[in-house]
């Protein structure tokens, strides 16, 4: 008979019969994904600050121009 309710819900009920040695190579995946997932987000973080330097040199630039409109 199948296992039936709410206290089952997201367990491991069959835990025991589980090969402990496949554990390891969890393990290694779960490391290697997070470490995918961690240069993937220094990636976005590198693009999001490049693309606020360029935002701010083009303002800084703009502003330089009409001040040197208003010197004239």
């Amino acid at each position: 008979m199948a296992p039936a309710g709410r206290w089952q819900k997201g367990k491991d009920l069959h835990w025991y019969t589980r090969d402990k040695n496949s554990k390891g190579s969890e393990a290694e995946a779960l490391k290697e994904e997070i470490r995918r997932v961690e240069e993937e987000e220094e990636q976005a973080m590198r693009e999001a600050l490049d693309w606020l330097l360029n935002a701010l040199v083009k303002l800084k630039g703009i502003a330089l121009i009409s001040m040197s409109f208003l010197n004239l």
